[in-house]
């Protein structure tokens, strides 16, 4: 897309007083946006460049603090985030690529530095500047390790050796796809020490570990945009531009490690979107749209640019201050409080200030962006301080008015970075030295209230993996006095393999919340540390809080007491039993504990079963649905399962499975168990009272927008139940009616199309469900349905751009409307999905398999796209600067000769084959596949169609 020209007659139009006048289109305009300008009379105040020795004045602070400048230009420019080393010194990222006008010029100039700030006679200001790596392209996170510091730019992740003279020494790349496709303020960040030895980011779905001499990259959950952080428990808090806070209810990787089951909306603390500025703000994006600004005050209404959040866990502040999250939103030129409040594990966040903010300032140049907790205790908050903060790819036409009325592109290069101070307590000046200390001397470090001491400390113990420092380890882990010291020397342990049996009981003795939360958690590792020898001795740390519940406790047993369970220790069910007694109608404890419970989830079920049953069968008959489409399970042990004695002494139990099956199978659109249980009613001696329970599930299963199961001719046990249904059936004769539950029609492909298919899955279930759903349904804040979407179903030349280059909102499917900042009757969404045209783990066979796969899952029928649909897409698009626009989009014509499908009213569901008792996984991908008659001989694939 062309750069907008701005021409003398606009330039005269603005100095002649905002007569509106039509421009080149923006990339951020939307289709139906009415832009209008503020009025006439509104007085915007100037956006001068207010030099550093004055910035001070411009803002207000509540009662009680100050701001204090710490470092500005020139000895910092465009700063957009920092950390502190163990020795005391500020790295910080300078973006200098970063809007150097309002069409981004040059941003992929290696333009970007790394620099070290000191503050070498300890008064509280940066006195140098040490430039330790320059020529990135458009930096954008920092984290330190053994002998060196991680850092990434635009695309990868880094590992850089510090020499003994601390310049910069071998650099070797972790990940090269490490930031991965989209906009720069669409890429990951971060790089987070976790309480639990990995590196988290935000937007991201990767954490990392240096383990056994090489770094690790493992899965995570996907979360936040930009800037992330932890509590004192590991549970982690990210956000996104619209929302302040996405805080994390369960430790990281908890929602994500049943491949069977799908926690559906991860449980999420939120906060209102309020914001108090105390300037005007027609500076805003989409400034047009009042519920971004008022348009009576002119004042932000509404968060637009959250990023960078900070739990504050310092010990300079009052103590009431402690565990609160700040959070920075640059475009309302503001600093956002808001208070935690955790009772038993629930958590509430609730705005510190109902009229006003913690910071805010009077200059519209003032562009908070990251924050974090510094080792003197106080607040340290960076201000990118410029004139444009919004990416290229958003700026609107509003907003271009905006920037060029008050001269705001220019100057760039600048920046701040202030420490927020509690007047009535004094500045620690003590310096850190870590690199420099014994490692005994660092484990008295795990023990402060100042949290940066105890993670700090906590990382170069376990990277220096030091066995002098074990003794002492232990010792604080056995030490009730000190939870935070407990908490650190156990996971330090973790982390230098020196957790034993032994010194978790010792630890289990404290009574404090946290404490037992995390020897929990560590509980679970003895599931698989010399084969599980100790696994009984930790459930037995796991039986005896179970005797002292209380919400927070029960959440973690039922967490981890599942992973603990097994053949040895039977005694980890009954844990999980005695919760659900408790907590079993709490959707989340349900879904807890089958998140643990990979492989074992019919065992769990039998066991339910004898215990008389509850609501956890649902839960656990859609994971064992869901094995069975993934392979894990074969349908035929299922049957077994279904069969077995355990249900001859209770039979209501066994019609309970067969009507939750029933409602799965519906809900899930899963044609193995569809089939398995027609053919159960089908047969001869098939007790009524069975089928009425299968029945009955379904029809609780199904919705307005339910998508017909297809499958291979209709039931003859159909047509003779509406011929003269029995009594116990007669309501649910509907149901089996022509398009209600099912459609009867065959279809058979290719063994080479359902290879593509099955390809396609597996790749999509790795880099597209965690924001589009398994099952294709979207996730709310994450990503829109994939069913019956009629994006699915357009033609190939445009999603082959969409998968290329990504889409930005709001986008419009089926009739919803999906955005980041949602209306009435809107859904909220990620503003962006990002392209792959960048991503190195996905070639140009994995897109179309992808895009193959969706096209023909879930009741999505439309024609196959080809590899070479995508190379030739990736030519035809090379000169593509960021992601579409859904009118930009629209504007891609099919292929000469293509043969396009519309997406159904009802979307249809997949077709499902013959000999579907004993499916292997290369086998299940036919079970995946709906097609429509009218594609016959696409791409020179042949359809046999046979009508029964």
């Amino acid at each position: 897309m062309p750069k907008p020209r701005q021409t003398l007659a606009f330039a005269m139009m603005i100095a002649l007083g905002w007569l509106v006048a039509p421009l080149a289109a923006q990339q951020g305009d939307r289709e139906g946006h009415v832009m209008d300008d503020p009025p006439a009379d509104l007085e915007i105040p100037p956006a001068p460049v207010v030099p550093p020795d004055e910035a001070l004045a411009t803002f207000e602070v509540v009662e009680g603090f100050e701001l204090q400048l710490v470092a500005a230009e020139p000895l910092v420019h465009d700063p957009v985030c920092m950390a502190w080393d163990e020795d005391g010194r500020l790295w910080v990222c300078e973006m200098r690529g970063y809007m150097l006008d309002a069409d981004g010029s040059n941003e992929n100039d290696p333009s970007g530095y790394i620099v070290i700030l000191d503050d070498t006679d300890g008064d509280g200001v940066m006195d140098t500047r040490t430039e330790f790596l320059d020529g990135i392209v458009l930096p954008r996170a920092i984290g330190f390790a053994k002998d060196g510091m991680l850092y990434a730019d635009q695309n990868q992740l880094y590992f850089v050796r510090i020499n003994p003279d601390g310049t910069a020494g071998a650099r070797r790349v972790i990940d090269r796809n490490y930031a991965g496709g989209g906009n720069v303020e669409h890429r990951a960040n971060g790089l987070l020490y976790g309480l639990d030895n990995w590196y988290y980011n935000a937007k991201s779905s990767s954490r990392y570990q240096f383990r056994s001499g090489r770094w690790l990259e493992s899965p995570t959950e996907g979360r936040g945009q930009w800037g992330i952080t932890q509590d004192d428990q590991g549970r982690l808090l990210a956000n996104d531009n619209s929302n302040f806070i996405h805080g994390e209810l369960l430790p990281p990787g908890a929602t994500i490690r049943n491949p069977n089951f799908s926690f559906g909306n991860r449980p999420f603390y939120r906060t209102a979107r309020a914001t108090h500025p105390v300037r005007v703000t027609p500076g805003a994006n989409r400034g047009y749209q009042e519920s971004t600004v008022s348009h009576e005050t002119w004042k932000l209404v509404n968060v637009t640019g959250a990023s960078g959040p900070v739990i504050y866990r310092g010990d300079q502040f009052p103590d009431e201050f402690y565990g609160n999250v700040f959070i920075p939103e640059p475009v309302g030129n503001l600093l956002k409080r808001v208070v935690l409040t955790e009772d038993d594990g629930r958590i509430t966040a609730t705005h510190a200030y109902p009229d006003r903010e913690f910071v805010a300032s009077h200059d519209e140049r003032s562009r908070f962006v990251n924050t974090n907790n510094a080792p003197d205790g106080t607040l340290y908050v960076v201000d990118m301080y410029r004139g444009i903060i919004q990416h290229k790819e958003y700026v609107t036409s509003f907003l271009r008015r905006q920037i060029e009325a008050r001269g705001l592109a220019a100057p760039v290069g600048l920046g701040r970075i202030y420490r927020v101070v509690y007047t009535g307590n004094p500045v620690s000046d003590e310096r850190p030295r870590m690199s420099g200390q014994d490692s005994t001397e660092l484990v008295g470090y795990l023990t402060r209230k100042n949290a940066w001491w105890r993670h700090t400390a906590q990382r170069v113990l376990v990277q220096r993996r030091d066995p002098a420092s074990v003794p002492a380890l232990k010792a604080l882990a056995a030490d009730h006095s000190s939870p935070f010291g407990q908490t650190h020397a156990l996971w330090t342990l973790q982390g230098i393999g020196e957790l034993d049996i032994a010194t978790l009981e010792a630890a289990a003795g404290s009574t404090n919340p946290g404490v037992r939360a995390q020897v929990i958690r560590l509980a679970e590792l003895f599931a698989e540390i010399e084969d599980g020898v100790y696994a009984g001795r930790a459930l037995a740390i796991l039986s005896f809080y179970n005797t002292q519940p209380s919400f927070n406790t029960d959440l973690h047993l039922a967490l981890s007491a599942g992973v603990l369970a097994g053949i040895d220790t039977p005694e980890g069910y009954d844990l999980l039993l005695s919760v659900l007694d408790r907590r079993g109608d709490v959707p989340i404890f349900r879904q807890a504990v089958v998140s643990g419970l990979r492989g074992k989830e019919a065992v769990m079920l039998a066991r339910v079963t004898e215990h008389g049953g509850g609501p956890i069968v649902a839960e656990l008959s859609a994971a064992l649905v869901k094995a069975v489409e993934r392979g894990d399970l074969s349908i035929g042990s299922l049957v077994e399962l279904i069969d077995s004695d355990m249900f001859d002494d209770k039979p209501e139990q066994r019609l309970d499975l067969l009507g939750t099956l029933g409602q799965k199978m519906v809900e899930l659109r899963h044609e193995d168990v569809a089939l398995l249980l027609i053919d159960r009613m089908s047969a001869p001696d098939a007790p009524e009272a069975e089928a009425a329970a299968i029945l009955a599930g379904m029809q609780r299963g199904m919705t307005a927008r339910h998508n017909p199961i297809q499958i291979d001719g209709e039931p003859e046990v159909f047509q003779r139940w509406r011929a003269q249904p029995p009594a116990a059936l007669a309501e649910f004769m509907p149901l089996l009616e022509e398009g209600q539950v099912f459609r009867f029609e065959k279809v058979l492909i290719s063994d080479e199309l359902a290879a593509v298919i099955e390809h396609g899955r597996l790749r999509f279930e790795s880099f597209c469900s965690e924001c589009h759903g398994s099952d294709g349904a979207g996730k709310f804040s994450q990503g829109p349905p994939l069913v019956g979407s009629e994006w699915v179903h357009g033609n190939s030349r445009m999603l082959g751009a969409l998968v290329l280059h990504g889409v930005g909102g709001p986008i419009e499917v089926a009739g919803t409307v999906y955005r980041a900042q949602a209306g009435p009757g809107e859904v909220e969404v990620q503003p962006e999905m990002v392209g792959f045209v960048n991503n190195e783990h996905v070639n140009d066979y994995d897109l179309a398999a992808i895009l193959t796969y969706i096209r023909n899952a879930w009741g999505n029928s439309a024609p196959q796209i080809t590899e070479d649909v995508i190379v030739r897409m990736r030519e035809e698009t090379a000169g593509r600067d960021g992601s579409y626009t859904p009118a930009e989009l629209k504007r891609f014509t099919p292929f000469e000769d293509e043969v396009l499908a519309e997406a159904p009213d009802v979307p249809k569901r997949s077709v499902a084959s013959p000999g579907w008792l004993n499916h292997r996984p290369a086998g299940m991908a036919v079970m995946l596949l709906g097609v429509l008659l009218p594609l016959i001989g696409f791409a020179g694939l042949t359809y046999f169609v046979n009508r029964a």
